[in-house]
């Protein structure tokens, strides 16, 4: 990764985890590309100690500040997610955003048409 392609990823980090922030533990929908390269829709919240059983995360979070622990409502579990890999955030006070990832550029860049693209990503913050 080149410096402005690093700087890129760094301040669409910095502005996922300012709107998971300023939500105050309430309810936010997330997608992001998963490892393995699928997309993954997920309704969560931050802050849930209720089904905690004791145990410890096996990395520090100082050490990767790119991943963020959240309670997933469909799976009732926690789950960690990438925050350099999220394209979707749609919170409270906060509308849809929309965030250019390597994944969804890849996608974007292989469509040869404008309203194609328009479509791709009217459909992504649908839900579809």
């Amino acid at each position: 990764m080149n410096r402005k392609q690093t700087f890129r990823v760094l301040n669409r980090r910095s502005k996922i985890r300012t709107i998971i922030n300023e939500n105050g533990g309430k309810f936010f929908t997330v997608k992001f590309h998963k490892k393995d390269g699928s997309i993954r829709k997920m309704n969560c919240r931050t802050g849930v100690k209720k089904f905690l059983k004791g145990g410890d995360l096996s990395y520090s979070p100082e050490d990767k500040p790119n991943l963020r622990v959240v309670y997933d409502l469909a799976a009732k579990g926690y789950r960690t997610i990438n925050l350099d890999k999220v394209f979707y955030i749609k919170s409270g006070g906060v509308p849809s955003v929309v965030f250019l990832t390597e994944g969804l550029e890849q996608s974007l860049t292989a469509m040869n048409s404008t309203q194609k693209v328009i479509n791709y990503v009217r459909d992504l913050t649908r839900g579809k």
